[in-house]
Parts: structure tokens; sequence; C-alpha cells
């Protein structure tokens, strides 16, 4: 028999838990989000926990934005594929006289922002959007991504099919994204008034609601396995219906039937959507077969979609049902659950979609949503200030100050005071924040000027008699100063000099006067490495 060792089990156990990443996805592949419920849009399906794709990848062609959740309308559609293949390090053929961009985007689409990356951010300089027969951007709001790239908002109502882009630097355009939404019915919760059943090697298939909002559109009923369907011959005809999560912002629905046999099971269908108990739309589809059903809506507020049969003794079936819109936020809110806070400058509401901000970032914060804090050594809106010049520098030798004030966090540089380090110090103040006096033995004080300087304290004019430059707080001994060959009694007790005599820069003598009258002769020798050489004093009589 062989034996376990427990304790080596439990370590690598422990070991295994521990390796795992923060950005590793329970979900597996595909998939992302706190309940798996959005689909990764990664080109190889490889999302972290929030949807960004790892390593080198990117988004998939055709899909864009914040965890590349919205669908690029201009996908493949411009007269310069560099525009619109979904790579940005593509740029336009365009020559250098080209000041516009068009696009066209083959049929009517509801309009909401756009995004252009350029070559640099002179490309984005100056850009205008106007759509068919020249109608402009209604209301439009810029918000700058990074220097090399822009979100164009706009509050048209009626749709459009032609894009055009203006500007005196469009020839260095690299990438145009049209948003259309994201689809926002992925795996919210379907119901149906029956539900069709049968066996799938060897085991009970029951073709659910839910699977119609599975993210897989596959229309081979049997090879799928991704439609569902109802059983029909009921009294009413047959229904499916979506209740969202939340109230979501509508404008277009693309519904997916069987391509494999009975074709007919979609044919003459109804698309109804409630915002709340109103009705806000009601489709009936055409009696003409169609493997898709593009269904066009304004953009509405909608919390509940149901599909009816077309008919009493007809089954409902369906390989997916695709809804497109956006989250309807409150404002100051924003993300696909309107889970995150803006951080605007004046608290104004910030875009849905990416938490981007018309007005500019909120003091303390920069970034494309504007929830990252400021660098150190910077702060304001946007973090476009750097932290003043005589802020006192941490260990990393940076200046940091408040990211939101500007405060200044290790105090000031030697002269200045003040939470800002804006202020000089005052009269007889120096150095760091101003916090010392100025020595009462620097000479020549007067009421209009202070007498040291303000950030290392020397004295302006000297000492008064017997105290030691620069800062003329210590008394000192006799003694002479090599640096200008002159000799002086710098402690004098009372006494002054009367006479020295000198040799280039050595001292031989120093006669002083006392109060008592006393006449001293010092013979002085001196060590001239000094810069303030010490007298050994001899007595003469």
């Amino acid at each position: 028999m062989k034996v376990v060792n427990i304790k080596s089990l439990i370590t690598f156990c422990v070991v295994s838990i521990v390796c795992v990443t923060p950005q590793q996805n329970a979900c597996g592949s595909g998939w992302f989000g706190a309940n798996c419920q959005y689909k990764c849009r990664c080109s190889n399906n490889n999302c972290d926990i929030n949807g960004l794709c790892l390593g080198n990848d990117a988004c998939k062609g055709g899909w864009f934005g914040p965890a590349c959740q919205y669908v690029d309308l201009a996908f493949g559609r411009a007269s310069v594929s560099e525009l619109t293949d979904g790579n940005d390090d593509t740029c336009s053929a365009y020559n250098d006289t080209t000041n516009s961009v068009f696009i066209n985007l083959d049929e009517p689409y509801t309009f909401t922002w756009l995004r252009v990356h350029g070559t640099n951010n002179e490309s984005l300089v100056g850009l205008q959007v106007t759509f068919d027969n020249g109608v402009g951007c209604n209301n439009p709001r810029n918000v700058t991504v990074d220097d090399r790239t822009l979100d164009i908002y706009c509050s048209n109502d009626e749709m459009v099919q032609f894009v055009t882009l203006t500007g005196p630097r469009v020839s260095s355009l690299c990438s145009v994204y049209i948003s259309g939404g994201r689809n926002v019915a992925v795996r919210e919760t379907a119901q149906q008034s029956s539900t069709y059943i049968t066996w799938v090697n060897g085991q009970q298939m029951p073709f659910v609601a839910n699977l119609s909002v599975d993210g897989d559109s596959n229309p081979h009923f049997f090879q799928g396995l991704s439609c569902s369907l109802t059983n029909g011959g009921g009294q009413l005809p047959d229904q499916w219906n979506i209740s969202f999560s939340r109230v979501r912002i509508v404008n277009r629905y693309i519904v997916y039937g069987r391509t494999d046999g009975n074709w007919d099971r979609l044919q003459g269908f109804r698309l109804q959507s409630y915002a709340g108990t109103n009705l806000v739309n009601d489709y009936t589809a055409q009696q003409q077969t169609s493997a898709v059903y593009k269904v066009k809506h304004d953009n509405r507020k909608v919390s509940f979609v149901q599909i009816i049969s077309g008919s009493n003794d007809k089954v409902l079936q369906m390989c997916e049902m695709e809804i497109y819109g956006d989250s309807d936020c409150q404002d100051g809110k924003y993300g696909r659950e309107c889970e995150h806070t803006c951080n605007c400058e004046g608290d104004k509401p910030c875009f849905p979609s990416t938490g981007g901000c018309p007005s500019g970032c909120a003091a303390g914060f920069q970034g494309n949503d504007c929830n990252k804090p400021c660098s150190p050594g910077r702060h304001g809106p946007g973090c476009l200030a750097d932290c003043n010049l005589l802020c006192a520098k941490d260990t990393t030798n940076v200046r940091t100050c408040d990211s939101v004030s500007g405060a200044c966090h290790l105090g000031c540089e030697g002269g200045y005071r003040g939470s800002h380090c804006n202020l000089t110090c005052e009269q007889n103040k120096y150095g760091k924040d101003c916090n010392q006096t100025c020595s009462e033995h620097c000479a020549n004080k007067t009421v209009e000027e202070t007498s040291c300087h303000p950030v290392n304290g020397s004295c302006n004019h000297g000492c008064d008699n017997g105290y030691q430059e620069p800062l003329c707080s210590s008394r000192m001994v006799a003694g002479c100063r090599s640096s200008t060959s002159s000799c002086s009694l710098v402690e004098s007790f009372g006494c002054s000099s009367a006479s020295f005599s000198s040799s280039g820069s050595s001292c031989l003598s120093l006669l002083v006067v006392c109060p008592l009258v006393v006449v001293r002769q010092f013979l002085i020798h001196f060590e001239l490495s000094s810069p303030l050489l010490i007298a050994r004093p001899f007595l003469v009589v």
C-alpha cells in the first residue's frame, strides 16, 4: 500500500491556490464577469475577469471599446480599408491635401458615438462629424481617451447611413470605429410558453428559451444545439420573452432563424418591447422566410421584449436573439450595469459606455474613464498641473502634493511656507517651512529688512562683534581669517582690538584694550588649513 503524505498534499493544494493570478478568469474561455454573463470579444477568446484582452491579444474584428463589447458598424466599410480594418497600426493612405473621410454604413442606423485613432494628437485637432445630407452632429461632446484616440458623441434623433469626418489632419488617421451598441441580451433571463424536448445522443435535450441568448447564433439546429424551440399546437400563439436585469436603451434587434430545415418557423412573427407596462415598439415580420431579421428601434428605454409566433399552429424557433443598445444609467453612473461612479469635473455626467468626461476629469483623476489617480508630482483636474517646484521632495526625489488641492505633502523648500509653498518667509524667519528664526546677533538689523537669508539663515550683514559667521549664533575666540588675511578679536569679553601685525595670511601679534586698561599682547600661532584659525595665546608682560 502506498502511503500518502497528508502534509505534502495540503502544501501542494495551498501552493496551487496561491499561484492563481488575480487576472485568471474563473469563467473559462469565452466569458467573463462576476456571473460569467459577458461574452469575451478578444480575438483568441482570452480575457481576464474584467474582459480585458490578455497578452498581445486584441479585440476581434468588428468589436471595440471597453472590454471590446461594442459592435463596430464601420468595420470593413470605408473606401480606405486601413481606417476600418480594426488595426490601429495601419493608417490612412490619403494624401496630405485630403480633408475629409467618408463612410457608407450600407443601411441606416441609430448613431450614438464614434472613436477615431490617429498617428498623434495633432491628427485629432479640429475633427467634425456630419451625416446624411450634411446634417451636423447635434450637441457634440468630445472625450480624449489618450494622446492618439478621441471619442465623439452626438445626440441626433434621426437614423444615419453616411458618416463624414472632416478636419485639417484626417489624412493621418489610422482607425474609425462607429458604435452600434453592445449586445445587452446575452445570458439575460429568457422564458417561453412551452419547451420542445427530444433525445440527442442518448440523452433528453430540452430546447429551452435561454438557448436563444447564449451568445451562439449557429443556425444549424442539431449541429449547434443552441436554438430554442416551443411545442406549438396551443390555443394561443407560442411566445418567447426576455426580461432585462435593468432598463436598457435599445436601438435594434437581430433575430436568427434556423437554416437547415423548417425555415418558416419565424415567418410573420411579432416583436413587442415594453418599458414597464408601456408598449414602446410593435413590429410584425413579413411573411416571406428569412434567415436573419433586423428590426430597427429608435433609442428607447426597454425592460421587457417578447416574440409571438405568427400563427396558432406554428412552433416558435429561434437560434439567437441579439439586442443592441446600452444601459440606462442615471447621471453620475456608468458601466455595463451602471456600477461605476463618474469622476468628472464639476460633477458633470459622463458617458455610460466608457465613463469618459466631456467636461474633463475631476481634480485628482486622469485616464479615459477618469478613475486613475494622479501620478506622483501631478495634481488638479485631469492631473494636468505639476506640484509646486517649491514643495519638498520625497525619498525618490519627487515633489509630492495632494492630487486634488495641490497642497504639498512634505512641506516646503527653504525660504517658503504655506500649504502650497507659495509664500515667502516672514521677516527674520528662514529654512524649511520658515520655521527657524534669524540669530539675534546678526549685524545691522533694521525694521524694514530681514536680518538673514530666508533659505540658509546666514546673516545678511555679518555678525555682531564676538559671533561666528554665517549664522552668528556661536561666540568665537580670537583668530584670523585666511580667506581675507585679516586679524580680529572675535571673543573679546569686553575688549577691543587695538592693532595687529600680520605676515601674509598669518597673524603675528594682536594688541587688545580691555576695560581695566590692561594691555595684553598675545603671540598668535595659526594653522592655515582651517577656515577659521583658532588662536593659541601666550601672555607677554
